[in-house]
């Protein structure tokens, strides 16, 4: 066993159960127009199916990580497995629409559980030569979740109507709490000093508000300008949370989180690099569909082609770069991956005469490059902390991820607002968004690229003070 657990055991688990903490997100939009008749709701209110799944997991993720360090990853895995699953079963059962919401939030707490320590298992079940295989695996089980359970979810809905969405999920929880059994008790750390609820709260709570203040939770038109006194409101009580988070923080003897590993450059870099990626991506998935359905004339299969050309991409990337960077030693591919989204999102913006195959074509080599990028990425991240941080480290990744996908589609809508209806032709407004977001892959690049030169410095000292400390007893 390697840190208590038998990594192939380990690996398989953590890898069905990341892939269904986000598989149980995605499909629930084809089944949209089915519960909003199902439950008598409208369109805008259905979207709560996926939300409170989405704020649950978003705000809980860092938290759960960091739990997960104090009182043991698997320990505290398996019971977001089990509460994901139980609370699949239960939605697809559900006999009301408030109950249904209820159930999706609860179900989001329990994949929180799960994302946020699904790769500090990975990355502590594994010798560090087989790192980059471990989470290149996780990185293509949440592509290949996404794929399988919407193609599953599209085929059970003439069958099982709505329920599908859900109850698609189940057998795959049980599979993943079956093979939990075989992967090892885990590191199991010393009993931890009592936990700082007072942190927990305020974290939870900044974070809260942070998600609401980029949701438009208000009356009149989802713009930034109609609601600003409400996203002003939220602004303000973020910061105010994170002021009086980091004062606590400060103050006491064991703090919920150590503030010190921010000043580990190449994990806080990093952690940054990752969140401007997720905002390319996200900010690209939001535009295909106007560009193809509006701006081409096309209908949305050929948007979905694009979408199924990304992930496939991404697959064969995820599995590729893992085992290059184990083979190389390397830790500059996520260097080449954000270098290679700017680059793709370049050619989006600037290349003349874009037609439906050149952006099939370029979103084969965004896929390519965002698998690259985010099994490296990761990799780098969880390598910056000790395993007894991992956790936290896990978190971050999850954190910087859902944040980036609020920003990507935020800042979007800011640089394309009104062109949308008025322009005469979608395409130089789509063109328009991807010159701005390959500004932010740029951003990610600059920091990658720090981020590997600061590490390799890191390795270089502490290879310096080795050998000094090697040779000092000689002298």
């Amino acid at each position: 066993m390697v840190s208590g657990y038998r990594p192939g055991w380990a690996l398989v688990t953590v890898a069905v159960g990341y892939a269904i903490a986000l598989a149980a997100l995605f499909p629930v939009q084809i089944a949209f127009p089915l519960l909003a008749d199902a439950f008598h709701v409208s369109i805008s209110s259905v979207s709560w199916a996926s939300t409170s799944f989405l704020l649950s997991l978003t705000v809980l993720a860092l938290l759960a990580g960091r739990i997960g360090d104090l009182y043991g990853h698997k320990r505290v895995f398996v019971i977001g497995l089990v509460v994901t699953t139980l609370g699949a079963l239960l939605c697809g059962l559900a006999p009301s629409w408030p109950l249904l919401v209820a159930l999706r939030f609860v179900q989001g707490a329990g994949a929180a559980l799960v994302s946020g320590n699904a790769m500090a298992i990975a990355a502590n079940a594994v010798p560090p030569e087989r790192r980059g295989k471990a989470i290149g695996l996780l990185t293509t089980s949440t592509s290949l979740g996404i794929v399988v359970a919407s193609w599953l979810v599209g085929r059970l809905v003439g069958v099982m109507s709505w329920h599908a969405v859900f109850l698609v999920v189940v057998p795959f929880g049980l599979l993943a709490l079956l093979t939990s059994l075989r992967m090892g008790p885990g590191f199991r750390p010393p009993p931890p000093p009592r936990l700082d609820w007072i942190g927990a709260v305020l974290l939870t709570l900044t974070l809260s508000t942070l998600v609401l203040s980029f949701s438009h939770f208000h009356e009149g038109p989802e713009s930034f300008e109609a609601g600003w006194p409400y996203h002003s409101t939220m602004h303000a009580l973020t910061v105010f949370g994170l002021a009086l988070f980091l004062f606590w923080e400060r103050r006491i003897a064991n703090p919920l989180v150590d503030l010190r590993v921010f000043r580990v450059a190449p994990f806080t870099l990093s952690v940054l690099a990752n969140l401007c990626f997720h905002m390319t991506m996200m900010s690209t998935s939001f535009m295909y569909p106007y560009l193809v359905e509006r701006g081409f004339g096309l209908t949305a299969t050929e948007t979905a082609n694009i979408v199924i050309g990304n992930n496939l991409a991404a697959m064969l990337a995820a599995v590729g770069t893992g085992a290059l960077m184990d083979f190389l030693r390397s830790r500059v591919l996520q260097v080449f991956g954000i270098g290679l989204t700017f680059l793709s999102l370049l050619a989006l913006a600037l290349l003349p005469g874009l037609s439906y195959s050149l952006v099939v074509l370029v979103g084969f080599s965004l896929g390519l490059a965002g698998g690259a990028f985010q099994t490296a990425n990761n990799a780098f991240v969880l390598s910056s902390l000790p395993p007894n941080q991992r956790g936290f480290a896990s978190g971050m990744i999850d954190l910087t991820r859902q944040y980036g996908h609020t920003l990507g589609i935020t800042v979007t809508t800011l640089v394309v607002a009104g062109a949308v209806e008025g322009a005469p032709s979608f395409t130089p407004v789509f063109q328009q968004a991807m010159f701005v977001t390959a500004g932010l892959a740029f951003v990610g690049y600059l920091l990658a690229f720090v981020a590997t030169r600061r590490r390799i410095s890191r390795l270089r000292a502490q290879e310096t003070r080795a050998v000094e400390r090697e040779i000092a007893p000689v002298a």
